[in-house]
């Protein structure tokens, strides 16, 4: 974080009449947020995947894990690199959508 963004926060925090409040407030919207998602990723997204597909959705999340973990450690384009070979070795029953991405024509950052 560059320093004037530091400095100008931290003033504001020294000006606040209730840094309290403020922070539960805080706490309110993270727990809320990160409530959504669990239920988002969880409940509807797995049911429908459940649904679908038939198969246990906690298996395929496992499966992708590695490449979760990087795309939340990362900003890179590198992501992409581990996110294919996730998807190569375990995506098998999508062979339709796993030729698309590896034919000749299909172009990775400008190269073939």
């Amino acid at each position: 974080m560059p320093l004037g963004m530091f400095s100008w926060m931290c003033v504001e925090a020294i000006k606040m009449k209730s840094p309290e409040t403020v922070l539960t407030q805080l706490v309110w919207f993270f727990g809320t947020a990160f409530l959504a998602f669990f239920i988002h990723l969880f409940i509807i997204l797995s049911g429908i995947y459940f649904l679908i597909v038939r198969k246990n959705p906690f298996k395929f999340y496992v499966n992708i894990l590695p490449a979760i973990i990087v795309a939340f450690g990362s900003a890179s384009r590198s992501v992409y690199n581990l996110s294919y070979h996730t998807f190569a070795l375990f995506a098998n029953d999508f062979a339709k959508i796993k030729r698309f991405y590896s034919s000749d024509d299909y172009q990775v950052y400008g190269r073939k």
